[in-house]
């Protein structure tokens, strides 16, 4: 039987792998213990999560799941279970980097899609008083 010898190479990629992994079950601590069994998150959800104040999240989108866009198309941005779940995967520095290597118009146009929320219902006519 040979054994073999690791170096600080060889094993520099399976501690970044343990490191994530060990982030993800502290935040899955942290979802229960906080939150119970939910379906969805919102922003306040995910700040409590990253342990951030709610307008340095909503300030930094890379720090919210699909950098700010919603899982729902209308009312407050919330996401699902699993959305945020897969968003957990990577650091918020490696989100940070996909947000700033995003182009400038690309990064405007998903800011003004999440900020846009829903369109006013206008079917409805309003009689007037005689």
């Amino acid at each position: 039987m040979s054994t073999e010898i690791l170096t600080k190479e060889d094993l520099a990629p399976l501690l970044a792998e343990f490191k994530r992994q060990d982030r993800k079950m502290e935040l899955l601590a942290v979802m229960l213990e906080s939150f119970g069994a939910r379906s969805h998150f919102g922003v306040a959800d995910i700040a409590r999560m990253m342990g951030c104040a709610v307008n340095t999240v909503k300030n930094k989108p890379f720090l919210l799941p699909n950098f700010g866009l919603s899982d729902f198309p209308s009312g407050r941005r919330k996401w699902r279970l699993e959305t945020v779940m897969k968003w957990l995967e990577k650091s918020p520095e490696d989100h940070e980097r996909t947000w700033y290597g995003i182009s400038t118009a690309e990064r405007r146009r998903m800011m003004s899609a999440r900020k846009m929320g829903p369109k006013p219902d206008r079917s409805r006519v309003h009689k007037e008083t005689a």
